[in-house]
Order: structure tokens, then C-alpha cells, then sequence
């Protein structure tokens, strides 16, 4: 999974809020609040891949080595 969509509704959220606002479809703070929503999406999206990846390594290691690496010297 890239996540190309989940980037793709961030890039349109941010797009459609900066042209629009141009376009006078809607005030500035319309405008931010679909930046302010795109940059959202990017952000939840990077934290779901980082789970995902957390979990996939969590999957492959033995308890032992979770805790030896998850602990502070």
C-alpha cells in the first residue's frame, strides 16, 4: 500500500482551498479550513503507516527482542 489516495484527498483538499479561495468561491477562512484538512489527512495517514510498519516488525520479534530493544539503557 503507497497511500497514493489518502495523498491524492490531501493534495485536492489543499488545491480546492487555495484556488477557491482565489476564485472568491470562499473566504480565507474556508480556505484554511480545507488546508487546515488536507494537511490533517497527510499527517493521520503518515501515523497510520507508521503503525502499520510498528506492528509488521512486532509480528516478526520474539518477546525478547522487544523488550531489549524498546528498553532504556
Amino acid at each position: 500500500m503507497s497511500g497514493w489516495k489518502t495523498k491524492a484527498a490531501a493534495f485536492v483538499s489543499v488545491l480546492y482551498g487555495l484556488v477557491g479561495w482565489w476564485a472568491g468561491l470562499h473566504g480565507a477562512d474556508g480556505a484554511m479550513q480545507f488546508i487546515v484538512a488536507g494537511m490533517t489527512t497527510l499527517g493521520v495517514g503518515h501515523k497510520i503507516e507508521k503503525a502499520g510498519a510498528a506492528y509488521a516488525q512486532a509480528q516478526s520479534s520474539s518477546a525478547a527482542d522487544l523488550v531489549r530493544r524498546n528498553s532504556q539503557p
